[in-house]
């Protein structure tokens, strides 16, 4: 079996940003233009129901106008997509609006009864508009083809990012490389801007390097940024002569944090990466794309839980960790290498790290919805980010051999409470619980201290 050395502990300085895109959206219906488009709907019903007459339609013009205002300032939040969108959406509804609630004033005026119109129409109507207006359809387009779909964005923040050169062969180092970072102010002026920066270099094989140090460093943020007036640094990395970083993919990203149209803690990022040789393109860690991830076959699953590796018919494991740890590696029989299988939830939870170290390479922890914590380590590509909540069985990512690792395989470790695994070390024998959620038979008489009683 494969053989590793853990020498780990989480710390949030690890984290790689990452969560799921966050949008803003701004005002563009204004409370008079909802009024005079749902005015035309009441005046529409007016026409088609005489025997009520115009003023219930008035009625019922106003108190959708209202919740049609209430209902785009509440959207405020959504995808900055739908921004665009809501000028058409309040037509729409309106339209929708006239059309269902003249159907239903229809059928209230047949029966003669203005009371069943004011007390059942009116309200049905209003909760048909509110299911459209509400609807996913509506107010979250798709995704339409951006460049980094998985980094965090803002509809009033727009940063760029780009390398003086991306491809260097090994035996060009030593290079310096210098990049150039563009914040704009999308809509409005951006204050309380805060720069901040990550970096993590991925190695195919053996322990990844430290990324070089940037220089002149990060520059002091402006007070306030105008739309229309750039904000423009740059810095550069130094790539030494040295073997350690042959083979590499160095990936930093800038985050740039701002308070813009009153609205605190807007972000948005851009990332550049520099390959140095034959880079592990494939394995691209907490930056890896969600939308490429790998359907998984072969699954071992029992109620809410799942084999945290996928294809177990090619799998194998030890009974023990080779150096005593509460721990297991589970690998490809045959150790070929490049299998890069999927790497599934435990159980269902929220991802709360995921990191790069020189021991356990692309590292991913997971805080299970049963109380415990899990660790996946010398992972390839990363597609669940920090604050996601993931099922049971849902591909998290990718096995490799990142890290202190000799061979392709999963170091997978458990722990009872603990978000720490120093060592890579759990509390909780993974062997023995698979043997109890699973029943494999692979190490039927071991204890939770994964040795025979």
């Amino acid at each position: 079996m494969a053989k590793d050395q853990e020498n780990q502990r989480p710390s949030t300085t690890g984290q790689i940003a990452g969560s799921a895109a966050k949008t803003v959206t701004k005002k563009v219906v204004t409370k008079a233009a909802t009024k005079a488009t749902v005015r035309a709907a009441g005046q529409a019903l007016g026409s088609l129901a005489p025997g009520v007459g115009n003023a219930i339609a008035a009625v019922a013009a106003e108190i959708a106008g209202e919740l049609i205002a209430r209902m785009v300032n509440a959207m405020q939040k959504f995808s900055k997509d739908a921004r665009d969108l809501l000028g058409g959406l309040a037509l729409a509804s309106a339209h929708a609006f006239s059309i269902t609630l003249s159907i239903l004033a229809a059928v209230g005026v047949a029966l003669a009864s203005p009371i069943i119109i004011v007390f059942v129409i009116i309200p049905i109507a209003v909760s048909i508009i509110l299911f459209i207006i509400n609807s996913g359809a509506w107010v979250v387009p798709p995704w339409s083809g951006q460049s980094d779909p998985f980094l965090v964005d803002s509809a009033f923040i727009e940063v760029s990012k780009t390398a003086s050169i991306t491809n260097i062969p090994n035996e060009n180092l030593p290079w310096t490389v210098q990049y150039t970072v563009s914040i704009i102010a999308e809509r409005s002026v951006l204050t309380d801007i805060n720069i901040e920066y990550r970096c993590y270099v991925s190695k195919r094989q053996g322990t990844p390097p430290s990324c070089p140090p940037i220089n002149p460093g990060l520059p002091t943020p402006p007070q306030e940024i105008s739309p229309g007036t750039p904000f423009v640094f740059t810095y550069s990395q130094a790539f030494p002569d040295s073997t350690s970083y042959y083979d590499t993919a160095v990936t930093d990203i800038i985050t740039i944090t701002a308070t813009a149209e009153g609205l605190t803690g807007e972000s948005s990022q851009a990332s550049a990466t520099v390959r140095i040789g034959n880079a592990p393109d494939e394995c691209l860690g907490p930056a890896a794309n969600p939308n490429t991830r790998p359907s998984a076959t072969g699954v071992i699953a029992s109620g809410n839980y799942y084999f945290p590796m996928a294809e177990y018919g090619r799998l194998g494991y030890d009974c023990y960790h080779h150096d005593g740890n509460l721990a297991v590696d589970i690998g490809v029989q045959g150790n070929p290498g490049d299998a890069h299988l999927p790497l599934l939830a435990y159980t269902s939870g929220r991802i709360y790290l995921t990191l790069q170290t020189a021991a356990g390479g692309n590292g991913v922890f997971l805080a299970g919805d049963d109380g415990r914590n899990y660790y996946y380590a010398h992972t390839c590509d990363i597609y669940s980010k920090v604050g996601d909540f993931v099922q049971a069985g849902e591909v998290i990512a990718t096995s490799d051999n990142t890290g202190n690792s000799t061979a392709e395989h999963l170091h997978f470790a458990i722990n009872n409470g603990s978000l720490n695994f120093p060592g890579g070390d759990g509390t909780i024998c993974p062997q023995t619980d698979f043997e109890q959620k699973f029943g494999l038979g692979v190490c039927p008489n071991y204890s939770t201290n994964c040795v025979i009683p």
